[in-house]
């Protein structure tokens, strides 16, 4: 392990008051990873339609190119999701809210306030999260016919590993500035987007799907 200390990063807060921070990088499997010298506190506002639900912090680790749950607490006055890190990189803020699908009877639903929502057994994984992404946080872009509309990414855990044989069916609202046919379901596998085969029923596209990974909805230009 290689460690390089002493980069120094300046901010300047909203008061215009200097912020200094003393970083260190270290080469972990011949990727470079930045630590801050003290834990920096990352929060993300709790929406409103997040108040029922369960929400948590992924922090993306490039070393095992995974998305890592970290331990967070909501803050006294239940707006604020935290958590403390030493190692910087990209985080969100997702929906862990199927913490115990072997309990429930049926399918389990999974939804956000975009109307983007999966639905899988009762029974086959401890954890499943869901977050919605922008185009900017996709693994690689698409064909250039293609225009992005929206995206998610979804996590089915069981004892901490990631099932990549879980059964799920995907759901998008449909857009009312496009027709049906224009839109296209694509799934994240194998270093690859695949087109998925999709429904249209009840203002809403649908697609089944069978892995730990990213969703999005396209347009294919005429």
């Amino acid at each position: 392990m290689k460690r390089a200390a002493g980069v120094r990063v300046y901010a300047e807060d909203a008061e215009g008051a200097e912020i200094k921070m003393i970083m260190r990088r270290e080469e972990e499997d011949g990727k470079v990873v930045e630590y801050t010298s003290a834990p920096m506190l990352i929060r993300f506002r709790i929406p409103e339609w997040m108040s029922e639900l369960t929400p948590v912090i992924q922090l993306w680790n490039p070393n095992v190119n995974a998305w890592i749950e970290m331990e967070t607490i909501v803050s006294p006055d239940s707006f604020w999701e935290q958590t403390l890190s030493h190692r910087t990189g990209t985080c969100l803020l997702a929906v862990s809210g199927v913490k115990r699908p072997r309990d429930c009877i049926g399918q389990a639903v999974l939804a956000l306030e975009e109307g983007i929502s999966i639905s899988l057994p009762c029974g086959i994984a401890d954890i499943v999260s869901l977050a919605p992404l922008a185009a900017f946080q996709l693994p690689e872009d698409f064909s250039a016919d293609l225009d992005f509309i929206s995206a998610f990414h979804v996590w089915i855990l069981q004892d901490g590993i990631e099932l990549s044989g879980a059964d799920l069916e995907a759901s998008f609202p449909l857009p009312d500035l496009y027709p049906v046919e224009n839109l296209v379901f694509l799934h994240w596998q194998f270093d690859a987007w695949t087109e998925l085969q999709t429904t249209a029923t009840e203002n809403r596209t649908e697609a089944d799907g069978t892995l730990t990974s990213q969703y999005v909805l396209a347009k294919r230009s005429p």
